[in-house]
């Protein structure tokens, strides 16, 4: 998100970087793998600073995530539940390939969310559709 000024926001696991002046937060999702406990504490931490900055717009970005062991709970729609209790509006996945994608969406489609979310393979386009 070139040309805004950034804040980062410090949230554990995630890099995470804030553009006031659109109201879209960047999470990219941590490319190592680390335990449910672990990730969880993590993901509090991230609906806290939404919830602390009444973000509206969200940008994950999970190109360089690791995918949960079978059978593990997946941590992405752990996020998208504890979302819930936020202003959150819109919802943007970026995502490595269209193979990921498709699973992301059928999993996130399991569920019913307050707000729109769409996956993306590319940030720039996803940004787009963040700000329309």
């Amino acid at each position: 998100m070139p040309g805004f000024p950034m804040m980062k926001i410090a949230s554990g696991l995630f890099i995470t970087e804030y553009d006031p002046s659109s109201d879209v937060l960047l999470v990219q999702w941590p490319w190592a793998e680390s335990s449910i406990p672990e990730m969880q504490h993590a993901l509090d931490q991230v609906v806290t600073t939404v919830r602390h900055f009444d973000i509206a717009h969200l940008l994950l970005d999970v190109r360089n995530a690791a995918l949960p062991a079978p059978g593990q709970p997946d941590p992405e729609i752990m996020f998208m539940e504890g979302l819930k209790c936020t202003r959150v509006k819109k919802v943007a996945l970026v995502v490595k390939d269209i193979t990921t994608r498709d699973r992301q969406a059928r999993q996130v489609g399991e569920h019913t969310l307050p707000y729109p979310f769409q996956t993306f393979i590319k940030k720039e386009v996803a940004l787009r559709w963040l700000k329309a």
